[in-house]
């Protein structure tokens, strides 16, 4: 699990499936991720997203990049980079932008 952690902050910027992720650690999906959620709480896709927002988050706080530059950092479009932001952060990356912005 602990190598599948790091290979997913590798791979950060790209969009992994479950399956390229468990043909890297050598595991059937419904073993690895019976293992990986056993381990960290989380489903695989669902701990790859946290990283990726998380690392959203930081580019939103340390940078200048629009919001359509860091939803092609790893997802397939900005919609979605919201929808999943917003499932995450409980705020639009807009929202989370402007507050980033006051503070």
């Amino acid at each position: 699990v602990q190598q599948a952690i790091v290979y997913m902050r590798d791979h950060v910027h790209e969009k992994l499936s479950l399956e390229e992720l468990c043909g890297e650690m050598k595991y059937s999906s419904s073993q690895f991720s019976m293992l990986f959620t056993r381990t960290t709480g989380h489903s695989p896709m669902d701990y790859f997203n946290q990283l990726k927002v998380q690392r959203a988050c930081q580019y939103l706080d340390l940078t200048n990049l629009k919001i359509k530059e860091i939803s092609f950092m790893g997802f397939r479009d900005q919609f979605y980079f919201s929808k999943v932001f917003k499932k995450y952060m409980e705020m639009t990356p807009v929202d989370y932008k402007k507050r980033a912005d006051i503070e």
